[in-house]
């Protein structure tokens, strides 16, 4: 949900959590079996301070906190039994700077954002005998990547339509020699008033992820893919300026690198709450 402060020496103060179950596996198209009753889980918590230095540019900033962990049966001849790996702490910073205005005899709103994703999570985490865990259980990348957004709104009644793009450009590999793979966002949203207080939301949302490399160059199999999603939601304002915002996306749609666990659900919470200083 993209919140426009649109008033200079505003401050958006807001908290997040996301929480994601993976356990299905999917080759392609096609879910297959999943032997080793391999399972993920992923808990995304962040804080992000917005504040408009004019009406129409503002400085964004996002802090968060990850716990990934993967448990699998081993058959490993020696070490048979749980594999269990775990990585949790201060995951990848992210700065943003934004434009906002409003087009089209001022009926809508654009938002425009680029900048860092920051290196501040570790990639060097280790598992119970010491091994360094593989890249994609790690809280961070170890690479500064640029980052592009753009959100469309347009208000009618109690309706809001509204669209938004993403984009996260991976340039370089980071000092284990990985490259994670360029990632695209696109939304599409509907959300309704159903009061002053109460809103309901739907949409379809897009993920698309380009094969990671290793070993400064090697393409990494078993990453990169297309995922769609159906989300539905609710939002509770308790106020004009503190507003608690849900959604839940579940998969409709996936298409893999060879085979790799794909998401059974997600559940995200978002808090926001606007401050004039």
């Amino acid at each position: 949900m993209e919140r426009n402060s649109s008033q200079a020496g505003k401050l958006l103060l807001g908290a997040s959590y996301e929480f994601e179950y993976l356990q299905d596996v999917g080759n392609g198209t096609q879910p297959i079996s999943n032997p080793s009753n391999e399972r993920t889980t992923s808990e995304i918590s962040a804080l992000f301070l917005n504040y408009s230095i004019t009406d129409k540019f503002s400085i964004e900033t996002v802090l968060p906190w990850r716990k990934i962990v993967n448990s699998k049966i081993s058959i490993v001849e020696g070490s048979e039994g749980i594999y269990i790996r775990k990585t949790e702490g201060f995951s990848d910073a992210i700065l943003l700077f934004k434009y906002s205005d409003y087009f089209f005899d001022d009926q809508i709103l654009a938002t425009f954002a680029s900048g860092l994703k920051l290196a501040t999570g570790s990639v060097t985490d280790l598992d119970e005998d010491d091994n360094v865990i593989s890249e994609t259980l790690q809280v961070g990348s170890g690479t500064v990547d640029p980052l592009f957004s753009l959100f469309l709104g347009y208000p009618s009644g109690r309706w809001l339509y509204s669209g938004s793009l993403f984009s996260r450009i991976s340039v370089y590999e980071n000092v284990r020699g990985y490259r994670y793979g360029n990632e695209f966002h696109g939304r599409i949203s509907v959300n309704y008033d159903k009061s002053d207080a109460l809103f309901i939301k739907g949409g379809l949302e897009t993920v698309v992820t380009k094969r990671d490399t290793h070993q400064y160059g090697e393409p990494e199999s078993q990453r990169g893919g297309e995922w769609a999603y159906l989300v539905s939601g609710f939002g509770i304002r308790f106020s004009n300026n503190f507003i608690l915002d849900v959604e839940y996306p579940w998969t409709i749609y996936y298409s893999v690198n060879e085979s790799q666990l794909v998401p059974d659900g997600f559940l995200r919470l978002n808090l926001f709450y606007d401050w004039a200083l």
